[in-house]
């Protein structure tokens, strides 16, 4: 929920949908693969960041039904999206770290996409 915390343990995860609501943060403690089979939303003001900030340890990969990927405005992640079938539009003012890939990829304003070796330890 909005302003909650969430620390998945190393291992496999199946979801239809996943959504990080606003003010939330989503963490790992260890080698953690999300797929969903429908949405994935990042609301405003979230972090969803990878075990020691090794963005290879959360990757979050579409099924082959899945719909939309959405990466609100005021994030800070260190992750992986993998969804060669799927747009993915990244609102303003967010910070990635990771790999992104989609069949289109938007990137508003002010919102900068770094590859892994930049992400802060």
């Amino acid at each position: 929920g909005a302003g909650e915390t969430l620390t998945l343990s190393e291992g496999d995860y199946y979801f239809d949908n996943v959504e990080i609501a606003s003010n939330a943060k989503l963490l790992t403690d260890g080698f953690v693969r999300i797929w969903f089979n429908n949405r994935l939303d990042i609301h405003s003001n979230t972090e969803v960041k990878a075990f020691e900030n090794k963005v290879t340890n959360l990757t979050f990969y579409s099924t082959e039904n899945a719909q939309a990927i959405s990466i609100a405005s005021n994030s800070l992640n260190a992750a992986r999206i993998y969804a060669p079938n799927l747009a993915i539009d990244v609102s303003s003012n967010v910070e990635w770290f990771g790999n992104l890939i989609g069949s289109d990829i938007t990137i508003s304003a002010n919102s900068t996409v770094h590859g892994e070796a930049a992400c802060p330890r």
